[in-house]
């Protein structure tokens, strides 16, 4: 399928080194918004998927830019494409560079520029078997996205008090949370890199989850946070998957 349809965008899906999938689809509607939110980084765009969601979601709430960056260039000149013939590509700007190269170039940016919030599905399998494809490969693994890279970029790239939200599988996702913890232990910086939210995603209700979502915010390391808030959700026989969905999906 050329075209992805959802209902109010719609996807070119074939030169993304990762086709559209149910991770980004999730995260993108999952993410947590926020009304003072106005510069927005997706990091490892793909088709854009993730930003067009998180889009549609702000558009209602106010102006923000969303910057979207991969080190793929077809995934880059495919998520351009989606931005293009989207309602909202005056908002939207996808760039080809590596996280490590684009937090370089923000070395000594003021905080008034820098991001409200972060969003990634990120390359989660660390010594399986790699793909055929390097391109395939590249967006699979965290050779080129180490997870303690994209921790120490939120450090430069967001603003006290900006967020983080990611996707992973439940292990991955717990080693993520280990190595958060792990990296505010380890940096001489004031800030550190909090949980405050997860959605634990199960195929049903009785399985063990499959995904977790995370929402860390950078805080003072001081700063007394309320206990982190846990959801569950399931993508079968739950009515609140469909609703998380209703407005992109147009099967829902």
């Amino acid at each position: 399928m050329e075209y992805f349809q959802f209902k109010q965008f719609k996807v070119k899906n074939i030169a993304s080194a990762m086709k559209l999938g149910t991770d980004s689809v999730l995260i993108g509607a999952w993410a947590p918004l926020e009304t003072s939110d106005r510069r927005i980084l997706d990091v490892g765009t793909g088709t854009g998927v993730i930003a067009l969601m998180i889009a549609q979601r702000m558009s209602p709430l106010g102006e923000a830019r969303i910057d979207a960056i991969d080190i793929d260039l077809p995934s880059v000149g495919e998520a351009s494409h989606n931005f293009e013939i989207s309602p909202w590509s005056g908002a939207l700007r996808a760039m080809h560079t590596s996280l490590q190269e684009y937090v370089e170039r923000f070395s000594g940016v003021p905080e008034v520029e820098k991001y409200d919030l972060m969003v990634s599905n990120p390359p989660f399998f660390v010594n399986s078997l790699k793909a055929p494809s390097e391109r395939r490969s590249r967006t699979r693994h965290t050779d080129s996205l180490p997870h303690e890279d994209l921790i120490a970029s939120a450090f430069s790239l967001l603003k006290s008090g900006g967020r983080l939200v990611v996707i992973l599988p439940n292990e991955e996702g717990e080693a993520f949370i280990r190595s958060a913890e792990l990296y505010n232990i380890g940096i001489s910086d004031h800030r550190r890199l909090a949980l405050r939210r997860i959605c634990k995603v199960r195929t049903v209700e009785r399985k063990p989850p499959k995904r977790y979502i995370m929402e860390f915010v950078l805080v003072t390391k001081s700063a007394v946070l309320d206990e982190v808030e846990e959801e569950y959700l399931s993508m079968n026989g739950d009515d609140r998957y469909a609703d998380l969905l209703r407005d992109y999906l147009i099967t829902l």
